[in-house]
């Protein structure tokens, strides 16, 4: 380092860096995506991912292999500008091509891979601006390796350590210290982690969530519902409607229809002026008093998902259905079969965990 005043400059590089490094995880998704929705058998993608990075190596032979060569090249000077910005595109296209394709990789050479030329390129600008100011671009080189290496990894602290045992100077150390914390957050901001835990996270695991959370998702709606559920037929009469809600004022029922098909959902609320009022024997028209946008579940949703809809409708007990377009209700679950569920799966889980102690 030659001076600390370079320090905006890093943070510059820092800024830079951590948009290239979104671009980069964002090309890797997409393209797996893309090569996925095209029709052809699995194992013929390689073939034409492998084709498209020969036709990228032919103008580019630099982004082939690990890339210590061309890293060392950055590192020295021996790469101009413009040759430094479009091995950053060549690289992150021949990456995202090869990864998305379904060849076997990282992502953690790449990464410095990148970040060399992204420091590089900004070092000999800077260098041009600021003579008197700047570092040599090695410096630079360094400090964008770091930056883009730790936004794509999530693992600055690592980063860190492994620039300050392969430089073992102080000041460059510093400098990348700032450049892997910033790039860090500013990347998980944006793309919102990692690039692993972006995996995972497309992949349906959510290593971040706590373990309450993981076993309400891993419970099924089935294995707390009630069979036995407050299920009222349509073709009920006045008189039989009076009579239930008298004896149940504070309960839910469901009105089916033909193969319990659920038509909607009646409270007293609904129904008070029929409970209270003077009436007759004709049949009522449920169809019309039930609620006939009230939420149902599904026998295998999660009870976590359960849980989430009876706090939106504020209810505490929704119909089980098995089917979504059929409607048909095979049962009830309530929060409190919710809760008791969820100890359950505690308390097996506890178990388990001293038992394998």
């Amino acid at each position: 380092m030659s001076h600390f005043f370079e320090f905006p400059a890093f943070v510059l590089l820092v800024l830079v860096s951590a948009a290239v490094a979104g671009v980069f995880m964002w090309s890797i998704m997409v393209t797996e995506d893309r090569m996925k929705a095209i029709p052809m058998p699995a194992w013929l993608r390689p073939v034409f991912g492998g084709l498209a990075v020969g036709v990228i190596a032919v103008f580019f032979p630099q982004v082939l292999g690990v890339g210590y060569e061309a890293t060392d090249m950055a590192l020295h000077e021996a790469l101009s500008l413009w040759l430094l910005i479009a091995l950053v595109v060549a690289k992150t296209a021949a990456t995202a091509i090869s990864l998305g394709s379904g060849f076997a990789g990282g992502v953690f050479s790449p990464s410095l891979y990148i970040g060399a030329m992204v420091g590089g390129a900004f070092g000999i600008i800077a260098g041009s601006l600021f003579p008197d100011l700047a570092s040599s671009p090695g410096t630079y080189t360094i400090i964008g390796m770091g930056a883009v290496a730790a936004a794509v990894l999530g693992a600055p602290i690592s980063t860190i350590l492994v620039v300050f045992e392969i430089t073992g100077d102080y000041g460059v150390t510093i400098a990348v210290m700032v450049a892997a914390a910033v790039a860090t957050v500013i990347t998980q901001q944006i793309p919102g982690t990692s690039f692993f835990h972006w995996q995972l996270a497309r992949r349906g695991i959510d290593i971040g969530r706590d373990r309450a959370r993981e076993l309400l998702q891993s419970i099924p709606v089935r294995g707390a519902m009630e069979t036995a559920a407050g299920m009222i037929p349509v073709t009920m009469t006045e008189p039989e409607l009076r009579a239930l809600f008298r004896e149940t004022p504070r309960g839910v029922f469901f009105v089916v229809g033909d193969e319990n098909r659920l038509c909607g959902a009646l409270t007293l609320d609904d129904v008070k002026h029929l409970v209270f009022g003077a009436g007759d024997n004709e049949p009522v028209d449920m169809d019309a008093l039930a609620r006939v946008n009230n939420a149902a579940i599904l026998a295998d949703d999660s009870v976590e998902h359960a849980h989430a809809v009876m706090d939106e409708r504020g209810v505490d007990r929704l119909p089980v259905i098995d089917d979504a377009k059929m409607q048909r209700v095979v049962g009830m679950v309530r929060r409190k079969s919710i809760l008791r569920a969820h100890n359950r799966a505690l308390t097996s889980a506890g178990g388990g965990q001293r038992r394998n102690r």
